[in-house]
């Protein structure tokens, strides 16, 4: 989810650092739904909080930066 959220305007984002915690176990079967939040972005970084929750709480929760580098890896339209 991390990747996929830093990644989504097409330029190329690598993970700097990184926060988890793990607030209960998930259990075989168990639906996991995982939703990320972009809290800021400016030119050079971003920071996003992911949190994992199963059908009834929070299971899992971080926060992360990325460094967003000057290249695309999809082509920009001018």
């Amino acid at each position: 989810m991390f990747a996929a959220a830093s990644n989504s305007y097409g330029r190329i984002a690598v993970g700097v650092s990184n926060n988890i915690n793990f607030l209960s176990a998930g259990k075989q079967g168990e639906t996991l739904t995982a939703r990320a939040k972009e809290i800021k972005k400016n030119h050079k970084l971003a920071w996003y909080k992911i949190d994992v929750l199963n059908e009834r709480e929070l299971i899992a929760s971080m926060e992360a930066m990325v460094f967003r580098k000057n290249q695309y890896f999809v082509d920009q339209v001018e």
